[in-house]
């Protein structure tokens, strides 16, 4: 259901806007789930997939226990208990980094650290563009578990990182040579959840907060923005009978973001916004036949500063004719507040609203799955604006829009010996009106066709395993102000082929070695146009690329166990 959008790294879900997808740690709302990153230069996810013991992505039709999210939500679930006592250091050409786990009775503390700098990748390789400071991120994390009774479990994650870069781009139409672009950020989050399972309940809890602080420049002009968020939430579930449960729970999101604009003659430009949200939700799960299962429920919201309210309902089917195969259905209403650099502009301004429809067939047999969907979405209230993202004005909800197509999914495990294998196909039609285009157009991160094959070929005789990404769209829609009847305008189709091989010298090593595209095609993503036309009245473009074509990558994982016999394959 994820579009590639190679030059961003974030996650665009059929036809939705990166920011229409919300990402949770353990049920407790991720705020700024993304490092800060300099223009076509992909931010990276804030969080080790070791944390992890695995993912809920919902493309769509999700529970009524999330909100805010117009197309997704991504719930990641942190390991309950740890295996053992173990450490882990890895060494790469870009960083360092190591984690270790402390086991006691009752009481688990995780310590990990990363620093990544890819100066040493730019001083080897040549770039399109001159870096002045290369990318650089410092993270530190600590977890911590603790065994509360028989039923009780309490987490504690704490998350803290900094980065800065800063790059020489060309500016369309520009006489005068390359402009400065940078970017400096430092993040912070820290949560605890108390989680509660009895006979006929599970009982959550969770408070989290973060901050996120950013300063961005570009030539002469800077922002910067300072975003507050904190969660708190509650829920029970709880078996009414062998057939039916009930998911019930409240949440308060409090969110405070100010924003300073500096010109180029230095005049600031600030203005902030708080607001408190407030939700409530309940579930009915019933399993009506023992082949037949129905979800429904509301949920209710409630902004402070807008005094709006909101009432969304959400249901799902699904039936089993057989063993291994089922239908689902699901449909529901979303509504999402606009991005804080737009509310800040407009803090009274109405959330947007989305509709979903899918329809969905699952098979699964003998290591072997087949998943095709069909969905169709509706936007409203979407924000329309004057200007640019960054200084917008004359802001209101008035955009409208729609999504609809299919995806295809086929997963192997068994076909081809030490092999498994994974292919997707994903056919969208978007348009919408948004941001500063009154007509409604199709987003530039919603290519028509979305191809992938993924290949992992375990290799016993050489203690390897290789692996082999093959990634293919037919090219992102752009518009060009220069020709400005015409919305069919797209960029050549994106071809992607990316590798990785890892050994195994020892039990406790890996080696490992990749390499993004490797043929090095330089993949346009869209234009960046002047302000002013020229003396022919044409306006001059600039190719949107990425700053990286190609990626090299090596690095070593040495795990450090009582048993000697543990790694981090699996993370490959």
């Amino acid at each position: 259901g994820a579009a590639n959008v190679a030059n961003d790294g974030r996650l665009f879900i059929r036809g939705g806007d990166a920011s229409e997808a919300r990402m949770y740690i353990d049920g407790m709302l991720v705020s700024n789930p993304y490092s800060a990153s300099v223009p076509n230069l992909p931010a990276r996810t804030r969080f080790q997939p070791g944390l992890f013991k695995g993912a809920f992505f919902s493309t769509g039709g999700y529970s009524a226990e999330y909100g805010q999210a117009l197309s997704s939500v991504l719930v990641l679930n942190s390991i309950d208990w740890p295996r053992r006592e173990q450490t882990d250091v890895h060494f790469s050409s870009v960083g360092a980094g190591g984690r270790t786990t402390i086991v006691g009775d009752g009481r688990a503390l995780t310590i990990a650290g990363d620093y990544v700098n890819l100066y040493p990748y730019h001083h080897v390789f040549s770039e399109q563009d001159i870096w002045d400071k290369s990318p650089e991120n410092k993270n530190v994390n600590a977890s911590y578990r603790r065994q509360i009774g028989r039923a009780g479990l309490l987490k504690v994650y704490a998350h803290g990182e900094s980065g800065q870069a800063r790059i020489w781009q060309e500016i369309p139409g520009s006489n005068s040579g390359p402009e400065q672009y940078g970017m400096d950020n430092d993040y912070g989050l820290l949560q605890s959840t108390y989680r509660y399972a009895g006979e006929k309940s599970v009982i959550t809890a969770g408070i989290s907060y973060s901050e996120n602080r950013e300063a961005a420049n570009a030539g002469t002009s800077s922002a910067h923005h300072r975003n507050r968020t904190l969660h708190a939430k509650s829920t029970i579930i709880y078996l009414l009978s062998d057939n039916h449960s009930l998911n019930s729970g409240a949440e308060l999101e409090v969110t405070s973001f100010r924003q300073r604009l500096y010109g180029s003659d230095r005049q600031r430009l600030s203005r902030k916004y708080q607001d408190e949200h407030y939700f409530i939700w309940s579930e009915m799960e019933s399993s009506v036949t023992p082949s037949i299962s129905v979800r429904s429920g509301l949920r209710w919201g409630y902004s402070r500063l807008t005094g709006d309210h909101w009432v969304l309902p959400r249901v799902s089917a699904a039936w089993r004719p057989g063993t291994r195969g089922q239908w689902s259905v699901a449909a529901g209403r979303y509504h999402q507040m606009a991005v804080p650099n737009i509310r800040v502009a407009a803090p009274l301004l109405e959330g947007a609203e989305s509709e979903h429809l899918l329809v969905n067939y699952f098979f699964q047999k003998e290591g072997r799955t087949i998943r095709v969907e069909g969905f169709y979405k509706t936007y409203r209230q979407l924000p329309l604006f004057e200007g640019t993202e960054y200084q917008p004005h004359t802001i209101r909800a008035d955009g409208r829009g729609f999504a609809r197509g299919a995806d295809v999914f086929y997963r192997d495990r068994v076909s081809v010996r030490n092999t498994e294998f994974w292919a997707t196909y994903q056919w969208i039609d978007s348009k919408r009106s948004t941001g500063n285009h009154v007509d409604r157009i199709t987003p530039s991160f919603a290519p028509e066709h979305n191809a992938s094959l993924v290949i992992k070929h375990f290799i016993r005789p050489l203690r390897s395993q290789l692996g082999l990404t093959f990634s293919w769209n037919n090219g992102y829609p752009y518009m060009s102000p220069n020709d400005p009847e015409n919305t069919s305008l797209r960029t050549s189709s994106f071809f992607d082929i990316s590798v990785g091989w890892s050994y195994l010298p020892r039990s406790n090593m890996i080696v490992h070695l990749a390499s993004s595209n490797i043929f090095g095609r330089d993949h346009v993503f869209g234009y960046r146009y002047a302000d002013q036309s020229d003396a022919s009245g044409f306006i001059p473009s600039l190719p949107v690329q990425s700053v990286t074509p190609r990626f090299l990558y090596a690095g070593i994982f040495i795990t450090f166990s009582g048993g000697n016999a543990a790694n981090m394959f699996n993370n490959f």
